[in-house]
């Protein structure tokens, strides 16, 4: 029944009489209606928590993603400074390698190795 549907049609399609069956019909009408509104809440509630909870997810991936970020900085800056080190290192074995070293005219070792308790220069 579509609501188009006069009096006259419904007592030819139906045999039972119209008292009886027009407050089955409304009892149908309101069941269905308090039906569909149950449903239009709960999706209402559903379509929130949706929402909220693709909220948090993205909240909760950005403060995962930005320790990883951070430590794929920190990685580069820490490769950054061993390269630095190395080349350093280098730099001061070249240094080392092209500077003649000094050596204590009386006993022949290199200065840094001349034992300062005794006093420079004092022989064994």
């Amino acid at each position: 029944m579509d609501g188009a549907a006069t009096m006259s049609e419904i007592r030819e399609k139906y045999r039972t009489p119209t008292r009886i069956l027009l407050p089955k019909l409304l009892k149908s009408r309101d069941d269905w209606k308090a039906k569909s509104d149950a449903r239009k809440v709960k999706l209402k509630a559903a379509q929130v928590k949706i929402r909220d909870l693709t909220a948090s997810r993205e909240f909760w991936r950005q403060r995962a993603e930005q320790p990883q970020t951070l430590n794929g900085q920190l990685q580069e800056q820490l490769q950054q400074a061993l390269r630095d080190r190395d080349e350093a290192r280098a730099e001061v074995e070249d240094l080392k390698k092209s500077t003649p070293a000094r050596h204590d005219d009386a006993t022949r070792r290199p200065i840094s190795v001349v034992d300062h308790r005794a006093g420079a220069g004092s022989g064994p």
